[in-house]
């Protein structure tokens, strides 16, 4: 079951006298499939979708309606229960979103709450974390975002929800596939996952859901790169573009496919961001190891 899955990513990076390393693990919280029930407000319904999906066989679809405003728009107790942040080490939460109009940032918030029926008081937000732009309509969105200091102190996480900040008047939003990352980083800059991946850009499609994307960002150009400890079937997708970030206008670079088992070492290139591409969740305790040189 995916749902009880702990994924690791482990990602060095060194070369002369710059140095950084990051290590990566996530844990699945919410599927989007049947099973997993989205409670939404007045003028919000919610439900299973096939329409729009990544992973699995469905996405969790929020449709509003004129009457509503703003505040809290649907939750859903996915996989949690009673997930303690401070233990996990989470720094970050990514999952896929679509919606059906563009939308500026901070219009919807996603949020943790220790309530299961995600009733906590509102407050001053910092149990939320915003979303930034959705630059298209109809497109999906791999969106990674850093948890906030009192996310990252809750110790009985029972329920996960979207939060409108500003009226999204008529709109269909999708979510799926919501994780908890870790993210610990060394040395120079460090290795981070990207905010904001158009999936449609590192060659995914609507309703493909075989694949995953881990989006990485170099702190510095790569010379070198070495990938050890292939535990599932993968290609390592290589880009150029601005140094400390990513965008749909940085150039893909080449690909490498790896198998099971399989490992490349000093392979020459000179890229400043990689997607990694994989079939399968990893089990508990696996790892892909990737060392850089810069």
């Amino acid at each position: 079951m995916r749902a009880s899955v702990m994924d690791g990513l482990n990602a060095l990076v060194g070369g002369g006298l710059r140095s950084a390393s990051a290590f990566l693990s996530e844990k699945i919280i919410g599927t989007g499939d049947s099973g997993e029930t989205w409670t939404a407000s007045a003028n919000v319904t919610a439900t299973n979708s096939t329409a729009h999906f990544k992973r699995g066989t469905e996405s969790a679809k929020l449709a509003f309606a004129g009457g509503f405003t703003t505040g809290k728009a649907a939750y859903s107790v996915g996989q949690l229960s009673n997930l303690n942040m401070v233990t996990g080490g989470y720094t970050d939460i990514t999952f896929w979103v679509y919606s059906s109009v563009a939308r500026a940032a901070a219009v919807f918030q996603i949020g943790l709450d220790d309530a299961a029926d995600f009733s906590t008081a509102y407050g001053t937000g910092t149990r939320f974390v915003s979303f930034p732009a959705i630059p298209e309509a109809n497109t999906w969105y791999r969106v990674t975002l850093a948890l906030t200091t009192a996310m990252k102190d809750l110790t009985a996480v029972s329920s996960v929800g979207i939060w409108a900040l500003v009226d999204p008047l008529t709109t269909d939003l999708y979510i799926d596939d919501i994780r908890l990352i870790k993210v610990e980083t060394h040395g120079e800059g460090g290795v981070a996952p990207s905010a904001l991946a158009p999936i449609h850009t590192l060659g995914n499609t609507d309703q493909d859901v075989t694949t995953i994307h881990d989006l990485l960002i170099a702190p510095f150009p790569t010379k070198l790169v070495s990938i050890f400890n292939v535990p599932v079937d993968l290609t390592l997708i290589g880009y150029q573009g601005e140094i400390g970030a990513w965008s749909a206008d940085d150039t893909e670079q080449d690909a490498l496919p790896l198998l099971v088992g399989g490992s490349v070492l000093d392979a020459l290139r000179v890229w400043t961001s990689g997607a990694i591409r994989r079939t399968a969740d990893l089990a508990s305790g696996e790892q892909i190891q990737i060392a850089i040189g810069g």
